[in-house]
């Protein structure tokens, strides 16, 4: 007779419990500092999208050709185009109607002679400063 039993001891289950117990306390803040960095990047993209988009919309206005810049128009989102949106991860569905600012951004604009735009998503906020014509 074979009186031979197979399984893992009482020690080598509570080794096992305690390893799993010691990489959940050390990853878990690691993993939860992660989400509020993903708001922090999202932001920045956002806020980098507006800048760039406001300053290819004001060199081509003043162009010979002429065209219209509204610093304010660049603040909302209007110059965003279906790419942009596209390349910050938003889809017709996710973006806000008549601006291609995602759902859960917002932005305000202030001043005249230095237009600051302030980007605002899920609680992160950005700052940048949109060419605005210098009247002659």
């Amino acid at each position: 007779m074979n009186d031979s039993q197979k399984g893992f001891t009482l020690v080598e289950l509570v080794i096992v419990i305690i390893v799993i117990g010691v990489l959940s306390a050390v990853l878990l803040p690691k993993f939860i500092d992660i989400n509020a960095n993903a708001g922090t990047v999202k932001v920045k993209a956002v806020a980098s999208a507006i800048s760039s988009s406001a300053s290819l919309q004001f060199a081509a206005s003043q162009l010979p050709s002429g065209g219209s810049y509204s610093a304010a128009d660049a603040c909302a989102g209007a110059y965003l185009d279906a790419d942009t949106a596209a390349s910050m991860g938003g889809t017709s569905a996710s973006m806000k109607s008549g601006t291609g600012l995602p759902v859960n951004c917002s932005s305000t604009a202030s001043g005249t002679a230095s237009v600051s735009c302030v980007v605002t998503c899920a609680g992160a906020s950005e700052t940048v400063t949109l060419p605005v014509a210098l009247k002659s």
